[in-house]
């Protein structure tokens, strides 16, 4: 039997898109086995993707985010409005339409997975102007606080965290039944796993009875070292693992510093659901991502750190559901610590009860399951799209796109 071809669209702006749909190729591979073959594609790498558009751009994203927070938050909310929005998928149309025609010809792709919602808008100009269609799949990542592009009528199924986002959904004009509650997708290793946690402490070389607190950094967090030295110094009981997410400079600063409780310090990993499993508790930024894994895994999230705009909606989740809190400064940090970890940390543990019980550790097989099934439905025409069909070639003419 032919495996079904399944392209799955991402980038590399923050982790989360990457991540995502990382665990959703895990996801298939559990499920379907030799039964799908998956591509992962970031089309900001097509060289057919204008010069300044191309690339991973992380590195200026990084800067944008820690140094001018506001103006970023303004620029979110402001592309987030009606027209605005309309814009930004007419200049996403353009920069991207051959490229994404180009893969889709070569590929031959049975289901298109979106991991990234700048992509949606170039597909449905693609299908209109080419009359072709392969269902697509849009996996939304943030879990509160989402951009309207996410929800285009391209989409066969749009895979959504929660409720609220379902609501959201529907007000932005998808229609109930293109949607599925599934939870973001995250690595299906913290469903799987059948250890207990001081087994898995003791697997990694860490102690295996102390409590675990799990620090976790990234270019675009601040406030890392202050938790770090908060917890250093604030004579818990406990042991700290921190992994610096590629941070050179946080990397350095943990590396020289004196210890008082044992820590075990790391760069980069590759095993973040292995240690998350491993962990008693999480401090670190409220990316859709890193809340969705935290109560995948059962642990409670200081966040120390949010993205106003983008991550506003996923701190709110945290916080109305009472399995997080938020903090930034060291003496935020310490009064949280100290009256979650008072009285045999109990407050800790009844987070963790909740946070368990909200935690959609399966989403990647559910995510999987919807993405098989879309692969074995035949392609559609939508004949809504020729209503537009000429003014969109005509956009296309304009600016020497080849659409043919």
């Amino acid at each position: 039997m032919t495996p079904q071809k399944v392209l799955i669209l991402t980038a590399d702006f923050g982790y989360g898109h990457r991540s995502t749909a990382n665990a959703i190729q895990e996801g298939l591979r559990h499920r379907y086995g030799t039964g799908v073959t998956t591509k992962i594609l970031s089309i900001q790498d097509h060289p057919k993707v204008p010069f300044f558009a191309r690339g991973k751009n992380s590195e200026s994203y990084d800067e944008l985010v820690k140094r001018v927070p506001n103006l970023y938050k303004m620029g979110y909310a402001f592309m987030d409005m009606p027209l605005p929005a309309a814009a930004l998928e007419s200049g996403l149309t353009v920069i991207y339409f051959e490229a994404l025609y180009d893969e889709i010809k070569e590929f031959e792709p049975d289901v298109i997975v979106v991991t990234r919602e700048s992509y949606l808008a170039p597909l449905w100009s693609v299908f209109a102007v080419t009359r072709l269609h392969v269902p697509v799949i849009a996996v939304v990542t943030d879990l509160g606080t989402v951009h309207r592009m996410w929800f285009n009528n391209v989409s066969d199924l749009t895979l959504v965290p929660n409720e609220r986002v379902a609501n959201l959904a529907v007000e932005c004009g998808l229609v109930p039944s293109s949607i599925l509650i599934s939870g973001i997708p995250i690595y299906p290793h913290i469903a799987l796993e059948t250890r207990s946690p001081a087994d898995i402490r003791e697997s990694l070389g860490w102690q295996r009875d102390l409590l675990t607190v799990l620090v976790v950094s990234s270019p675009r967090v601040r406030n890392v070292m202050t938790a770090v030295r908060v917890l250093n110094h604030a004579n818990f009981p406990i042991q700290i693992a921190v992994v610096a997410g590629g941070d050179e400079d946080v990397y350095t600063q943990l590396k020289a510093t004196e210890w008082h409780v044992p820590a075990h310090v790391y760069d980069y990993v590759t095993n973040m659901p292995t240690m998350l499993c491993a962990s008693d508790m999480v401090v670190g930024k409220a990316g859709g991502l890193m809340v969705t894994e935290s109560l995948a895994a059962g642990l409670p999230l200081l966040m120390i750190d949010v993205i106003e705009g983008q991550e506003t909606g996923n701190a709110e989740f945290v916080l109305e559901n009472v399995v997080g809190a938020r903090a930034s400064t060291p003496l935020e940090i310490q009064e949280t610590l100290y009256h979650w970890l008072c009285d045999g940390a109990k407050a800790l543990y009844a987070m963790r009860d909740r946070a368990r019980e909200l935690g959609k550790a399966d989403a990647a097989l559910m995510a999987a399951d919807a993405i098989y099934d879309a692969s074995l439905k035949p392609e559609r025409a939508d004949e809504t799209t020729e209503i537009k069909r000429d003014t969109l070639i005509k956009m296309l003419e304009r600016f020497n796109i080849n659409w043919r």
